[in-house]
């Protein structure tokens, strides 16, 4: 029996979109407990917080646990970054170092851009290693320049060495939020970039203990946070 083309495609692309829409509602239902970067951000934003002195806090309670998290987790797309909210700026993850000028103003100098950006880069290698002799595979800068999604008060960068384990990576978003605060509250400008960026790496020493472990106790798998990230970077 012959059967014409426009019949198989009729019948062909209704199933088609209704086997695909049946795996996006299936998604929407899946509790995902390993981490990346969006469940990072739902799962420990809240909990990473100022108090009335100023001080950052860790209130393990305001932790969301993963099926918290996937109620409004979005699967159609990868994110890697975070996004800026009023004074808080966004956080880029394993962003490709040397494509972070092209998200400063166009109107402002190429070459003047470029030395902005090697100057971040360089000043948080030199603070990673002088934090005490601890040895950090990974690296926070800030760009106060940075526009990049929308942001009105510049980007935190994220990235991190090939030898990073998944503890570091936990570590080093840990401490890009606590970082984020700080940036966002900082609004008299009395502390400078390297001094807000110590006193978030301090905050890290100090809590990352107690944040790991009440984020086993919530059920999330930290053994599995996306070795992707490591991809994109050769440091």
């Amino acid at each position: 029996m012959d059967v014409s083309i426009y019949t198989l495609i009729v019948g062909f692309v209704p199933l088609s979109l209704i086997s695909l829409w049946g795996n996006y509602k299936s998604l929407l239902y899946t509790i995902t407990p390993t981490l990346n970067v969006e469940r990072m951000r739902h799962m420990a934003e809240d909990a990473v917080a100022l108090d009335h002195s100023g001080r950052l806090v860790l209130d393990p309670q305001l932790l969301k646990t993963p099926r918290q998290v996937s109620a409004v987790e979005r699967f159609m797309r990868e994110i890697r970054h975070v996004k800026p909210r009023g004074q808080l700026p966004g956080i880029v993850v394993s962003s490709d170092i040397g494509q972070i000028h092209k998200e400063l103003p166009r109107a402002a100098d190429p070459e003047v851009q470029k030395m902005e950006v090697s100057s971040m880069i360089r000043d948080a290698f030199d603070q990673t290693s002088a934090y005490h002799g601890q040895s950090e595979k990974y690296y926070i800068g800030y760009l106060t320049a940075s526009t990049g999604r929308g942001s009105t008060n510049g980007n935190i960068y994220l990235w991190f060495s090939t030898q990073a384990t998944d503890l570091d990576m936990l570590c080093g978003f840990y401490q890009a939020i606590a970082f984020r605060q700080l940036l966002g509250a900082d609004g008299s400008g009395n502390a400078t970039v390297a001094e807000l960026r110590e006193q978030a790496c301090q905050f890290a020493l100090h809590t990352f203990s107690a944040f790991e472990e009440s984020v086993v106790r919530m059920g999330w798998d930290i053994s599995t946070v996306c070795r992707k990230y490591l991809a994109l970077n050769n440091l």
